[in-house]
């Protein structure tokens, strides 16, 4: 057995680009609107605060020197910390603590790895910012929100499979992030879906069961989801869906009551209709989506009443025929547009 030597001696470390145990940093370099310098967050515990660096921190107006160092507390709420802008680090001395993160823009920068243990952290939101890293580094938090889009990570969405607490998981244009729709089946807590322009193939019934989903947004023009239509009719909270550039069958008359608005731009799918249930309202319907029976799905829609979308417009592709004349003029008096292109 080899031997070793402990000593314990009073000393200090002064070299500021040594992180502390628990700490982590966000980095931060000069932006074309000083305003956006700012990140927000809320905390468990007491937490300092720190700028290392020449910046200091300041009020929303950008106007007074507030030092280099405070303490945020969980009494605080979500505070908003404003920075002159100047090249620097903002240093949460305890990661442990935090449990909403914001900050956006490119002239902000976190690897992911530097999250793991955040055992606090329910709220990331990232978006179009520098964040990096593999996404396996969020997998063991208890995370309920997770905003990431327009960022520099990537991994295999394997790695979140077990994060059930999730109600908010918006991925889109991360073209490293890739695998199998299938992967995030038992996510049931789910209410917001956005994958867009991804890395992600798969099937879509392997989202029949996230019963709590109101939006869906899976397009991808990177490869097409395939599946049955049919399959999504379990989502009785689902009001809109996107699934563009998508390659999709079944009878589109099945989506669930409460949707009002399915956009498949430049889609391969190919629908048909049958008739939606007495209570459903008029289902705007957006993209290239061939319908094979146009007349029945127009008739159909026009026994229904006006929906709230803002939308209204009923773009399919397919043929029509004078029999659905009434039925387009009463779509166009409740205030919908319809466009039936020639397949």
């Amino acid at each position: 057995m080899g031997k070793c030597l402990i000593t314990k001696l009073n000393a200090s470390v002064t070299d500021s680009s040594i992180l502390r145990l628990g700490e982590i940093r966000v980095k931060i370099t000069k932006d074309s609107n000083p305003s956006n310098q700012k990140i927000t967050l809320s905390v468990t515990k007491d937490t300092v605060v720190e700028l290392i660096g020449d910046s200091y921190f300041t009020d929303s107006n950008l106007t007074t020197n507030l030092g280099k160092s405070k303490v945020i507390k969980p009494s605080d709420g979500i505070v908003a910390i404003y920075v002159n802008n100047v090249p620097a680090e903002i240093a949460l001395r305890n990661k442990y603590a935090i449990s909403d993160l914001t900050f956006n823009r490119r002239t902000k920068s976190l690897d992911l790895n530097a999250l793991k243990f955040c055992s606090n952290l329910r709220t990331l939101n990232s978006e179009y910012s520098g964040i990096s890293g593999d996404i396996a580094s969020l997998k063991d938090l208890s995370m309920t929100q997770i905003y990431l889009s327009g960022s520099y990570i990537y991994g295999d969405i394997v790695n979140l499979k077990d994060m059930t607490s999730l109600s908010r998981l918006n991925i889109n244009d991360c073209n490293d992030v890739h695998g199998d729709l299938s992967s995030l089946s038992k996510l049931t807590n789910l209410t917001f879906l956005y994958f867009n322009n991804s890395g992600l193939t798969g099937n879509i019934s392997s989202l029949a069961k996230l019963t709590k989903i109101t939006s869906l947004n899976l397009d991808n023009r990177n490869n097409h989801f395939v599946g049955n239509i049919e399959s999504l009719s379990s989502l009785s909270n689902l009001s809109s869906v996107v699934l563009g550039h998508s390659a999709l069958t079944g009878d589109l008359a099945k989506l669930p009551t409460s949707c009002t608005f399915a956009n498949f731009n430049d889609s391969e799918s190919t629908f048909s209709w049958s008739a939606r249930p007495s209570d459903a309202k008029i289902l705007t319907i957006l993209g290239s989506a061939l319908i094979s029976n146009v007349d029945t799905m127009l008739i159909d829609q026009a026994s229904r009443e006006a929906s709230s979308q803002s939308i209204k417009i009923i773009s399919v592709k397919g043929s029509r025929t004078s029999v659905s004349d009434d039925a387009v003029a009463a779509l166009q008096a409740k205030g919908y547009t319809v466009s039936i292109i020639s397949a």
